[in-house]
This record gives C-alpha cells, structure tokens and sequence, in this order.
C-alpha cells in the first residue's frame, strides 16, 4: 500500500535488510527461538518491534514482557505469519508529530544498553538499531 505513494521508499527499502522476510524466519520466531524470540523478534520482525516499541517508551528496555507460546502466536511471531520490518514498524501513517511520521524523534527513550540519545532527529527512530551487535546469538 505505501509504494503506490511511496515508490522510490519502497524501492529502497526492498533492498534493506528491512525486507528480509528470511531473516525475520531464521531470528524471530518461536519455531527457531522459543522464549529467545522475545530478545531478537524486536528488532528482526515487523511485529515485534511493534509490541516493543510501546514497552520501550513507557521505560522497559528488556524483553517483550510476558512473552510465552500463546504470545508468540497472538502477536505473529510464528513462521507462518512473521513479516520483515515493513514501512509502518518505524512510520505511522495515522499520527503526524514527527518528521516523516516515524514513531520515534529527536530524543531516545532509555535504550537497553542503558542510556538514551537526544537531539537525534530522524535519526532517533534507528539509534537503538546497531545495540544488538553487541550480544551473540
């Protein structure tokens, strides 16, 4: 739906990492991870970062809460339904706050390596992205 406005986006994005449904298969979802899903389903699937993100602002950085096989099912994080990051993981079509509807600007919330970026502008919205490097998997 977004390429039909969006072409020159999309086409960007589909030579991303963003859209690689294979990878989202291989790291986020309970077939490949079990409870480890709820770590790497953050930022690897459309969906867990979307059940993150609101935990992530409200001040847990951790895990996706709560996080059990009747989770992962419910929100997705299942081979059959997992999807890559797709544009409205990281802009929300709905809300008009920020630069290019991202859902996170200018300032961090308190990212799990324990420490939030200001001033990043647009950038905000990818900051927490590289943290994950920094733990095997």
């Amino acid at each position: 739906m977004c390429a039909q406005c969006h072409e020159k986006e999309y086409k960007e994005w589909k030579k991303s990492g963003h859209a690689n449904l294979e990878l989202a298969r291989e790291e986020a979802v309970w077939e490949k991870r079990g409870t480890f899903t709820a770590h790497c389903a953050r930022c690897h699937s459309g969906q867990g970062f979307s059940a993150w993100l609101p935990q992530l602002v409200a001040g847990n950085p951790d895990l996706i809460s709560l996080f059990n096989i009747t989770r992962a099912n419910d929100l997705g994080l299942v081979d059959a339904l997992v999807h890559p990051l797709i544009c409205v993981s990281c802009h929300d079509p709905h809300e008009r706050l920020y630069e290019a509807q991202l859902r996170i600007y200018q300032d961090t919330p308190t990212l799990q390596a324990g420490f939030a970026a200001y001033g990043m502008g647009s950038g905000g919205s990818v900051f927490h992205v590289p943290q994950h490097k920094k733990w095997s998997h």
